[in-house]
């Protein structure tokens, strides 16, 4: 079975989260100036090693990624949005300027340093910037934006979503199974397909959580469904054995469909499910992870000891003593296992 290996590739504030997605991130990408003259445009062109075929046309240059196998820049042409890909020796694979009138007499006016959402292997995700088609040569940004897909190895526009004109623009996650887009202060959900289609998109209402991060121990079960810790309570059990009550730590997750936002189903977990009321007083209980396994959700939370290490002055710490896991069904939420991993 192919594992999903969850990780990250910047640090999230996701306090104690769990997941198999990440922030999209550039580790060779660069700001620089604008260049806006003919000689500065020129310069650059030289100096990045770079050969537009069109390179008199180009007005203004504002965004330069440099990899090990391509270069793009990217800014304003023929008064159009426009983006260029180039093989490592800086010979042109492809040239794409974006040119529509749009709704709202707004035009596309330029790409930056901030174009670039997406970069993989198949795609190129970038938010294109409006101007006022009364006045074309304008670079500004009070008309907002469009996030715009295009293949990244013929410059062929694929997708384009819908208007934003918020500061907050898109937050984009690659999970296993697609691209999840969050849209402006979380007021939209896009997800695309690994290859640029379009899978879906909806409206968030007025009562769910605004974001990805606030679903902890979030997991992708597909792109439109995930799995998540939703509350801990204590409930108090009887024991016949001690011929009490003792107090359980009961966990519950949820999967819940994004598409259209929908409960999927609930799982209640007894962390101390066979744990007698004298054991309880000096143990504990804390969920480490959640994964994906093809059908299988697994759920491993450790159990930790109370250990005196100072009898005079009752100083203690908590000793992890066993590694648990439940194994749940991933369609269903029935749980198929209970079991034991070495302790740490």
């Amino acid at each position: 079975m192919k594992k999903i290996i969850l990780y990250t590739a910047l640090a999230v504030a996701l306090t104690g989260c769990s997941k198999n997605h990440e922030p999209v991130s550039l580790a060779y990408y660069e700001t620089h100036s604008d260049y806006e003259t003919q000689s500065d445009i020129e310069r650059f062109l030289s100096n990045f090693n770079v050969k537009p075929s069109n390179s008199k046309d180009i007005t203004y240059i504002n965004l330069k990624i440099d990899s090990s196998a391509y270069k793009i820049i990217g800014g304003k042409m023929n008064n159009n949005a426009w983006i260029a890909k180039f093989d490592k020796n800086g010979n042109e694979i492809f040239s794409y300027q974006f040119k529509d009138i749009l709704d709202q007499n707004l035009k596309f006016s330029h790409c930056n340093s901030n174009s670039i959402k997406i970069i993989d292997k198949n795609i190129i995700a970038l938010l294109v910037w409006f101007t006022d088609n009364n006045d074309p040569n304008s670079i500004t940004y009070n008309f907002g934006s469009m996030l715009c897909i295009i293949d990244f190895n013929t410059g062929k526009e694929i997708h384009r979503f819908s208007f934003c004109n918020n500061i907050d623009r898109y937050n984009v996650l690659k999970t296993p199974f697609s691209y999840f887009i969050e849209v402006g202060e979380v007021s939209k959900y896009y997800s695309i397909s690994l290859d640029g289609s379009k899978c879906w998109e909806r409206n968030l209402n007025e009562t769910e959580k605004k974001g990805i991060s606030w679903y902890k121990y979030c997991t992708f079960l597909d792109d439109e469904n995930i799995f998540y810790f939703y509350d801990s309570t204590w409930k108090n059990m009887w024991s016949d054995e001690n011929e009490n009550y003792y107090p359980v730590d009961r966990y519950t997750f949820q999967s819940i469909n994004m598409r259209y936002y929908k409960l999927n189903y609930e799982v209640n977990l007894d962390f101390n499910h066979d744990k007698a009321f004298t054991d309880y007083q000096n143990t504990s209980y804390h969920l480490d992870t959640v994964s994906v396994d093809n059908d299988i959700i697994r759920i491993e939370y450790g159990e930790y000891q109370k250990v005196i290490v100072d009898s005079i002055s009752g100083a203690s710490h908590n000793e992890k003593i066993n590694t648990e896991y439940y194994d749940i069904n991933k369609e269903t939420g029935n749980i198929i296992t209970h079991g034991f991993l070495n302790a740490e």
